[in-house]
């Protein structure tokens, strides 16, 4: 629409990547920005969201990056690696994290201070809900995050309505 910028401040690789031509011929010149959303046409004509291209989820009616909060809680010194994962609810979406920490063997940290340290570097709705620790994170037989299992374990957690501990194991 009108009210979008004409492009990325001295990123033009950036601009031509998401600012693409109209493609229809009423609009000669005009330029179009990919949302990354996902949708599908129906066959009365209206769109139908489906999802998401990238990492974006909105939660409580802000936009978040998963990569950005996975980031964040890779920062603490006590979390080795990260993965978040968005789950719905029937009111909400909710972030879980999944963590795996710095030293192996050690006794899990309170999940208190950890949500505190993300939350001074992230907005509140950025925060994960739930944290769970992991021995190790899951993979796939192609050596990617196994995010299918963790998406399952998430929608436990928040169901359940607490952190725990969960073992990686019992995620398979």
């Amino acid at each position: 629409g009108t009210g979008v910028a004409r492009g990325y401040l001295d990123r033009p690789g950036r601009t031509a990547e998401q600012f693409v031509p109209e493609p229809d011929p009423a609009f000669p010149g005009a330029r179009m920005y990919r949302t990354g959303d996902i949708v599908r046409r129906l066959p009365s004509g209206e769109l139908a969201f489906v999802g998401r291209r990238d990492g974006q989820v909105k939660v409580r009616g802000q936009r978040v990056e998963v990569g950005e909060v996975e980031a964040a809680l890779r920062g603490h010194p006590e979390v080795s690696d990260a993965v978040v994962v968005a789950t719905r609810t029937r009111q909400s979406t909710e972030l879980v994290g999944f963590l795996v920490p710095a030293q192996a063997g050690h006794e899990h940290p309170d999940p208190g201070p950890l949500r505190e340290f993300v939350a001074g570097r992230l907005t509140s709705a950025m925060v994960p809900r739930r944290l769970a620790w992991l021995d190790r994170l899951p993979f796939t037989v192609s050596g990617k995050v196994d995010r299918t299992a963790l998406a399952g374990q998430a929608a436990r957690l928040v169901s359940d309505g607490a952190p725990v501990l969960v073992s990686a194991a019992s995620l398979g």
